[in-house]
């Protein structure tokens, strides 16, 4: 990724919600090489529901519209297994430590 920002997501409140089943927010969620090979790793061996975690703030836009600012990560769980056995290499965005690092 040129830009150096972790790939990350969005949820708005749907405006156009006309039925009690549509969702109540809606967004995109961009995931960075490291995720993606992970969720497909994950399937490879066996796991029919692979796992990331997500993490979310909330945010007001400058239209001034509450909404939900989300980051894609590789599931912590599986990160330490890997590195424990030595096969995680941290080869992609930076690490976010806290919301005001967040660049969104």
């Amino acid at each position: 990724m040129s830009d150096g920002y972790k790939p990350s997501g969005a949820l708005f409140q749907n405006e156009r919600k006309q039925k009690p089943n549509h969702p109540d927010y809606n967004g995109s969620l961009e995931l960075g090489h490291e995720v993606i090979q992970d969720l497909m790793d994950q399937m490879q061996s066996g796991i029919e529901k692979p796992v990331l975690d997500l993490a979310g703030w909330r945010k007001v836009s400058k239209n001034g519209k509450n909404f939900l600012s989300l980051v894609g990560d590789m599931n912590w769980k599986r990160k330490k297994e890997l590195q424990e056995r030595g096969g995680y290499r941290n080869n992609s965005q930076p690490t976010y430590n806290n919301k005001e690092e967040v660049p969104f």
